[in-house]
């Protein structure tokens, strides 16, 4: 028989255009497949798929009670893509003016931990944009309780938790993934932008133009956004961020 291509997603006012998949190059018989297969769960893994193509959403569903065009979503470690693009916009706006500086400039407050270890003077903007500072944090398993990633967010100041790390490689030596680094990204928003924190920055410099209203950005408890994995959006506003 031949394939029934998906319906359109709707047209909401969120300032995306909306098509059938075929008016935009994609097979609807295969597109057809991959929807059954996700509705099934015979792909159990994915809550929800959105698919843009050419600036035109092309497909959208849902897969479990939890999500819905209308319904945030935990980003987990996604966030830490997002926390990057925040200092991006930072720079965009001229508050961050060499990706090669030190840190420290950044820090002024945690100037005893870098005259402890003046190598950690080394660690760059880019370093740490790239998760090669070279600064210590756990491997312990997701499932425990006693990790770094679980201290900072009750630590008394989240930046300095990850600063106080001691320095096990040359920083630009080696990627290693951690959430550390994505503190420090949030952490330095309200030193370039005269308070603000990161989450009230995006909110009016990368949120707002994207007409992104509804999300949610946990903190830790001295009041930094979490840049590891504290966001939660609707599916429609982050794939205007992939976009």
């Amino acid at each position: 028989p031949e394939p029934v291509e998906l319906p359109a997603p709707a047209a909401l006012d969120d300032g995306w255009p909306v098509a059938p998949a075929s008016s935009q190059g994609f097979d609807p018989t295969v597109l057809g497949i991959l929807d059954e297969r996700l509705r099934s769960r015979d792909v159990s893994e994915v809550d929800a798929l959105l698919v843009a193509r050419n600036g035109v959403l092309v497909y959208e569903g849902y897969f479990t009670s939890q999500t819905g065009v209308d319904r945030r979503h935990f980003l987990a470690s996604a966030t830490k893509s997002v926390a990057s693009m925040v200092v991006g916009v930072a720079a965009q706006r001229g508050l961050l003016d060499a990706w090669d500086r030190s840190i420290a400039d950044f820090f002024p407050e945690a100037g005893d931990l870098f005259d402890a270890d003046p190598r950690k003077r080394d660690i760059t903007l880019r370093h740490v944009l790239t998760m090669t500072a070279g600064l210590d944090w756990d491997h312990k398993a997701v499932t425990d309780r006693d990790r770094d990633d679980i201290h900072i967010k009750t630590a008394p100041d989240a930046v300095r938790y990850v600063l106080e790390k001691p320095l096990v490689d040359e920083p630009g030596s080696r990627f290693f993934y951690n959430s550390g680094p994505s503190m420090l990204l949030t952490g330095l928003i309200p030193n370039v932008s005269g308070g603000v924190e990161a989450d009230a920055f995006a909110a009016q410099h990368l949120f707002g133009p994207l007409g992104i209203q509804d999300w949610l950005w946990q903190t830790t408890d001295d009041g930094t956004a979490r840049g590891q994995d504290g966001l939660y959006m609707r599916a429609r506003d982050l794939l205007k961020l992939g976009q």
